[in-house]
């Protein structure tokens, strides 16, 4: 009896390791659970020396989209760390168009996967934000230098669409993000080298309220009392 017991603890714990390990597809593996070739791709050109780019090599449409939604979610992740620790404007501008757009391509891609392959769903959850710590100035070259890198392995990673099949919508979806990325890329490229343009912050105006009628009539008041004041002293001479 005991060994029967101790038998179905292993049963399981191999059914809850399996079951998690069925939530998540790791980087450059495939959803089958073999381990997908590497490619390697040169970085974008930068005066600072920048590691080699590996990617997975993916040939089914199925693992296409779920390596485009594990970038997706690498960058919403980026972007919600640093929200809040950002105070210039172009680089504010990214985030928020990374924070939009990334999400609502996640949730394209979501029910795209769910459509066509409901019986390989993945749950797209998001973990913790990155963390940014250190002066303004500092969090935002990090953040620069954090986006680029995944900037550079996205776009090394879209550059396998035109060697996998995928469904029309998803190769439209696919051009819009290279665009996009490709934008962003040579904007950051440049920052990283160069340092994030000079910007004026914005000044509040103080305007003074507006007088009201019945302010006029104190203000009226007010000034009738110093002439009748006035002319009563003038009098009394």
């Amino acid at each position: 009896m005991k060994r029967f017991l101790k038998g179905c603890r292993w049963l399981c714990l191999a059914g809850v390791v399996l079951g998690l390990s069925a939530c998540v597809t790791p980087t450059g593996v495939k959803s089958d659970g073999k381990t997908a070739a590497v490619k390697t791709v040169k970085p974008l050109a930068n005066k600072k020396p920048r590691p080699v780019i590996q990617v997975p090599v993916l040939q089914t449409e199925e693992d296409f989209l779920q390596q485009l939604s594990q970038s997706h979610r690498e960058a919403l992740n980026l972007a919600l760390g640093a929200t809040g620790k950002i105070g210039h404007p172009a680089l504010n501008a990214m985030l928020t168009d990374t924070l939009k757009g990334g999400a609502a391509e996640l949730a394209q891609l979501r029910s795209w996967r769910q459509r066509w392959y409901p019986e390989q769903t993945i749950a797209d959850f998001l973990p913790a934000p990155v963390e940014f710590q250190g002066a303004r100035a500092q969090v935002e070259q990090d953040l620069i230098e954090r986006l680029l890198a995944q900037h550079e392995r996205s776009l090394a990673f879209l550059e396998q669409a035109q060697d996998v099949k995928l469904r029309p919508e998803l190769q439209q979806l696919v051009e819009t993000i290279r665009q996009r990325q490709q934008q962003e890329s040579e904007r950051l490229l440049v920052w990283s080298e160069d340092g994030l343009p000079a910007y004026t912050p914005s000044t509040r105006r103080i305007s003074r309220p507006a007088t009201t009628p019945r302010n006029q009539t104190k203000a009226t008041q007010q000034k009738a009392k110093k002439t009748t004041a006035k002319s009563n002293q003038k009098r009394r001479r």
